[in-house]
């Protein structure tokens, strides 16, 4: 009797028919279960990462492998290699690039500085700066040489004696001259004195 002729002996992939009895299978990528009729997928990542040199992807039945940014696989589609990703249009670089394993780098020659983008190179300014000293020289008066002199007022009077002293001090500043006026009123024996600023 041929079990596998009915309802392929309950088997969910292959039957094969044996004398007196019968056995089930399954394809590639699969598992027989425990009740030894059905098959399941089998994860062949959890075994040696499935032979792949960097990243095993598991799908039902199968599996491939695959490679990180800056690697592509070999011939036999399990071990990856590094890309020379400046052999292809400089790698993007707009002066030098330089390859690493696994990715590469973007550098500028002297006078330049690396763009935002990590790839364009843009030319340093050369503007020199100019420092400006500004010197303030004493403005002098216009008067005499003598930065005091006194001019001496003499008044007098029939009914009282009034004598009048002035005295201007020159005091020089960085930009202006301030003139102090002081001014002397001696009235008989009294004296009064005023100053002012100009």
């Amino acid at each position: 009797m041929d079990e596998c002729l009915t309802l392929n002996g309950g088997c969910s992939q292959t039957c094969t028919n044996t004398g007196g009895t019968y056995n089930c299978s399954c394809s590639e990528g699969f598992a027989l279960d425990g009740d030894g009729h059905t098959c399941a997928d089998f994860d062949e990542c959890l075994i040696r990462n499935g032979g792949c040199g960097q990243i095993c992807n598991n799908a039902v039945g199968y599996y491939s492998c695959s490679c990180w940014e800056g690697f592509s696989l070999d011939g036999f589609l399990h071990n990856c290699n590094d890309v020379d990703e400046c052999f292809t249009k400089n790698g993007g670089c707009s002066q030098f690039c330089t390859n690493t394993v696994g990715s590469y780098i973007c550098s500028c020659s002297e006078g330049f500085v690396m763009g935002w983008d990590g790839h364009s190179c843009i030319e340093l300014s050369t503007t020199k700066s100019t420092t400006t000293q500004q010197t303030t020289v004493p403005t002098t008066s216009p008067v005499a040489s003598s930065s005091r002199f006194q001019t001496a007022q003499q008044t007098s009077t029939a009914l009282m004696d009034t004598s009048t002293m002035s005295t201007t001090d020159v005091m020089p500043t960085s930009s202006t001259a301030t003139v102090k006026t002081t001014t002397r009123y001696v009235f008989g024996e009294t004296c009064f004195v005023f100053v002012s600023f100009i």
